[in-house]
């Protein structure tokens, strides 16, 4: 009867008011988080800066045996990768609001991949690049985005330390073409119309599948010197730009990213290019090097 469904629509609205109070006491507490993160990391960075100085004047002007000498390096290595973790840190607790502009994929991908492009040479890592010219530019914060290929990138050069092929290749995706099994689209729009497809590939040792479920987890690494929060970011920066990033690997067989960016509709998002802001700074090389189809 109608006092039924009264009490039942106000048990639901208590529901959701409820759900909400309690996101709401979630979305403060990750920033008060964040914002005691970013105060950690400069205390810690700020006298680390002070300490690998020391150490570079000491072993440049101090007589030192080569077992010491040895031995300062091996500090100053130390201290580089806890100044790493700092600054990932600092990255992940201030991530930004994208600052858009009209953008070409290929510069961004390019841009990424300047940075690498000596240590793809040493590790026999040949990288090939396949952009399709039907790809309109899309509305990106070109600084951001080039940070997580960046990150995409030195993951898979991490992934094949005996050499192998890194491929990226960017399309449209057909508006009527599914998701993997499991994925949450986007947007409600999914499916009524094309979205802009970035794929990195690399041929390396691939993952396990339980491995797999938990890379995009903040803090989760495999790796001996990594600080698991590449990932996590590059997850956090793709969806603030309302697409979607994922995974899939094989043991033996490689890794494959996806990427799925919204392309926007004419007149959409035309701030000029390169207004984006980078995230923590301009971190990658300014030149950028667009192409159609090349090998590097």
């Amino acid at each position: 009867n109608f006092d039924s469904m009264v009490r039942k629509l106000s048990a639901a609205q208590k529901e959701v008011e409820r759900e909400h109070r309690q996101q709401m006491l979630q979305v403060q507490h990750l920033a008060s988080l964040g914002e005691l993160a970013a105060g950690v990391a400069h205390e810690i960075r700020n006298p680390l800066a002070g300490i690998k100085l020391a150490i570079q004047v000491l072993a440049k002007e101090a007589e030192l045996a080569a077992g010491h000498r040895e031995t300062m390096l091996e500090i100053t290595r130390s201290i580089e990768r806890l100044e790493k973790t700092m600054g990932d840190l600092l990255l992940y607790s201030r991530v930004r609001t994208p600052e858009l502009g009209r953008v070409s994929l290929p510069e961004v991908v390019e841009e990424a991949l300047s940075s690498l492009r000596e240590e793809f040479r040493q590790n026999a890592i040949r990288v090939k690049t396949i952009f399709d010219p039907a790809l309109p530019s899309l509305s990106l914060d070109s600084g951001q985005v080039a940070r997580v290929f960046l990150n995409l990138f030195l993951n898979a050069l991490q992934a094949m330390p005996r050499g192998g092929v890194l491929t990226i290749e960017t399309r449209l995706r057909e508006a009527d073409r599914p998701l993997p099994e499991g994925l949450v689209p986007p947007d409600p729009s999914f499916g009524e119309k094309p979205w802009a497809e970035i794929t990195v590939t690399d041929t390396g040792e691939g993952m396990d599948r339980e491995v797999l479920k938990e890379i995009f987890r903040p803090f989760f690494t495999t790796k001996a010197k990594g600080t698991g929060l590449g990932l996590s970011l590059s997850r956090r920066i793709v969806e603030q730009h309302g697409g979607l990033i994922f995974a899939e690997s094989r043991v033996g067989a490689g890794t494959r990213f996806t990427l799925l960016f919204p392309v926007p509709a004419p007149g959409e998002g035309t701030a000029p290019a390169g207004q984006g802001d980078p995230v923590g700074g301009n971190l990658l090389p300014s030149a950028l090097r667009p192409g159609s189809s090349a090998s590097h």
